[in-house]
């Protein structure tokens, strides 16, 4: 505790520098403190940046303190400025009360006087002009009032980029509220550049979920949410952009009677009445809800033909239009004609475009219902120009799921009428890939109805084409209670155009028929063969094969000998005579009168006995009886017709037989004669057609 001299000194620099003003003081310290009142010249208060030197008994006090806002403010005079660096409020007011700040000006800006209430200015970059803040309920953080014509309440001018003029910020509640009568008003003050640069009257961002770009709500009736009009060519009225997740570009909500959400005139060429643009995924551009009319209606009394009332367009990987309702269709369509669907492009081979692509996905729905009532009207009339163009295609996948359903309830109604003109051109194509899916089910319930009726005019070009690839999948699966399942008719004189034609390609039957209570296949003919079997294999194996008995009244074979399968030496060729081996198996006979004689490797049998299904290894055909080629040796003498044949000593060869003499008669050896000659040979080698007669 001390009384002493203390030397106040101004300075307008942090250190250095002459003294501005000086002020002595005596003070009285106590525990180091003391109060006193410094009296410098108010001319150094003009928003220059001040610091303050203190001495005591000479001793320089450091560093300098430089002065804050609350002492530099109390000296501010008319005219002053106020400078500062710092990152809080150089003036802060506070009132419980009235007004934190009052300002007010009676001059008149049309005169030349600035008229100015608050004049604020932000140099610096991200600089706030003027900032207001009420905590209170219901306060005002700052207010404009003007009373004179041609005068604004609140006018704000930045020239930064980036600067909006006014910038309202609130945690609760509008960053900007305007009323008056009207409510608001808003223009650009230049021209933009181009699209990419545009000049917007009102531009409205939101980047958080659930924010409306726009909400505007009318209780008065004739109460438009959102009038806009344009002069301009190529000007939108609206022009809105979304980018968050469940954002709406516009939501038009009206619960007065024949009150619509949106009314767009439109008067000017290649304008639109509203264009929606939308990038982000599930955004739809335009969204119509109601809860008891359209959601959104579309008219034109435009005579043009290309004119429609509702107009979608996609560039995208998107739909054009797209439907959806819960209870009813997704997309009615009601006209002089009920729709028009078309492509823009072609496909390929591999990914065809569809003009009408219908697709379901639960059970129980059908890909298209197409219902006529009057006469002559067809349920689906389809019509193609070009090569390898299909009418009509279906795909289904789940089960119990009908590529094509028709019923037909009138007199001459066709349940499905296909025709074409075109070369190799299938009036129906039908392919089915599920478990038990028949390709084509057609029931019929009236006389003189026919299940199928198929017209085909140019060649190659079949009345019904189907291909089944799954198993137990009928390409053409039909029934019937009273007649046939399928009947097939022709009068071509082709004899090569059958009535039913069947053909396959796989490992299975060309045509398969099975029936319960009667013949599996029926084949009837008046003029040629009943049933034609033609394998076209080497082998020709077999043109009738069955596993079960074959009965015939009468039997025509194409060879001429009875034979039978058996176990051989070797491989001995046809016509070679062959005997009972010691084993049991049969071998070239080598010698002469031998009473194990068997029979001749049969050529071309009529017969084959002891077939087996997977081959005949190491077997040989046998001629048991009837004719057939033979090897014989006419070196034991020749041969003439009726001559009986008996083996000889050359291997596989049979020989005249001589008979022996007992008490004057003749007779030949028993178990030696194998057949009867019924050719000649005078010597040597040589084949003839023997009888066999094995004896």
């Amino acid at each position: 505790t001390t009384t002493g001299d203390i030397v106040f000194s101004l300075y307008d620099v942090a250190s250095g520098g002459t003294p501005l003003d000086t002020d002595t003081h005596v003070v009285t310290v106590t525990d180091g403190l003391f109060t006193t009142a410094l009296d410098f010249d108010r001319r150094y208060y003009d928003g220059r940046d001040l610091w303050l030197e203190i001495s005591i008994r000479g001793e320089v006090l450091s560093p300098r303190q430089e002065f804050r806002p609350v002492p530099y403010a109390l000296g501010l005079v008319p005219g002053a400025t106020v400078k500062g660096t710092l990152t809080t409020p150089m003036l802060a007011l506070a009132n419980n009360e009235g007004a934190a700040l009052l300002a007010y000006a009676t001059g008149d800006r049309s005169s030349g006087e600035e008229g100015v209430g608050v004049y604020s200015i932000a140099e610096g970059e991200g600089g706030i002009g003027v900032y207001g803040a009420a905590d209170g309920i219901e306060g005002i953080g700052v207010v404009g009032v003007a009373i004179k014509d041609n005068s604004y309440a609140v006018y704000a001018e930045t020239v930064g980029s980036n600067s909006p003029a006014i910038y309202g910020v609130s945690a609760q509640d509008v960053g900007v509220y305007g009323e008056g009568k009207e409510g608001g008003r808003f223009t650009t003050n230049g021209a933009g550049a181009d699209y990419d640069h545009l000049k917007v009257g009102v531009n409205s961002s939101t980047y958080f979920d659930y924010n409306p770009g726009i909400l505007t709500e009318t209780t008065g009736d004739h109460s438009t949410g959102v009038s806009i009009g344009t002069l301009g060519k190529t000007s939108y009225g609206v022009s809105a952009i979304t980018q968050g997740d469940f954002s709406t570009g516009m939501l038009a909500i009206t619960l007065g009677y024949t009150s619509p959400g949106v009314v767009i005139h439109t008067s000017g060429g290649n304008s639109q009445g509203l264009y929606a643009d939308t990038q982000g995924p599930d955004s739809p551009g335009i969204t119509g809800s109601s809860q008891q009319a359209r959601g959104i209606e579309g008219y034109t009394y435009s005579t043009n033909e290309w004119v429609p009332a509702i107009y979608g367009k996609n560039e995208g990987a998107g739909d054009g239009v797209y439907g959806l309702s819960m209870e009813r269709y997704g997309v009615y369509a009601k006209g002089k004609e009920g729709g028009y669907f078309t492509t823009n492009g072609a496909g390929t081979s591999a990914s065809r475009r569809a003009g009408v692509n219908v697709s379901t996905v639960y059970d129980y729905n059908r890909g298209a219902i197409i219902t006529t009532l009057g006469n002559y009207s067809d349920g689906i009339f389809a019509s193609t120009e070009g090569d390898n163009s299909v009418g009509i295609v279906a795909t289904t996948e789940g089960g119990y799921s009908i590529g094509i359903g028709a019923t037909t309830e009138g007199d001459n109604s066709n349940g499905i009428f296909s025709k074409t003109t075109g070369e190799r051109s299938n009036g129906m194509e039908i392919y089915t890939k599920g478990y038990a899916s028949p390709g084509l089910v057609i029931t019929t319930t009236n006389d003189y109805s026919s299940g199928i009726s198929v017209d085909t005019l140019g060649s190659q070009s079949y009345g019904i084409v189907s291909r089944a690839q799954g198993p137990d999948v009928s390409g053409i699966y039909a029934y019937s209670t009273q007649a046939r399942g399928i009947e097939g008719y022709t009068e071509s004189t082709n004899a090569w155009v059958p009535a039913i034609f069947g053909q396959n390609d796989g490992a299975g039957d060309g045509l398969y028929g099975v029936s319960n209570n009667r013949y599996g296949t029926v084949g009837i003919s008046e003029t040629s063969h009943a049933v034609y079997g033609d394998t076209k294999r080497t082998d020709h194996k077999y043109g009738v094969y069955t596993p079960d008995y074959m009965y015939a009244a009468k039997y025509d074979g194409g060879g001429a000998d009875i034979a039978e399968y058996a176990a051989v030496r070797g491989e001995p060729e046809a016509g070679t005579v062959l005997v009972i081996g010691d084993d049991g198996i049969l071998e070239s006979a080598t010698t002469a009168y031998d009473t194990a004689v068997a029979g001749i490797v049969s050529t071309a049998p009529g017969v084959s006995l002891g077939t087996k299904e997977s081959g005949n290894d190491g077997e040989a055909l046998v001629a048991l009886a009837g004719r057939v080629p033979c090897r014989v040796d006419a070196s034991y003498g020749g041969i003439r017709p009726g001559d009986l044949l008996t083996t000889s000593a050359t291997p596989g060869h049979a020989m005249k037989a001589e008979p022996v003499e007992l008490q004057g008669r003749e007779f030949y050896p028993d178990g030696t004669i194998l057949g009867k000659a019924l050719g000649s040979i005078d010597e040597g080698t040589g084949v003839i057609d023997v009888i066999v007669t094995l004896q």
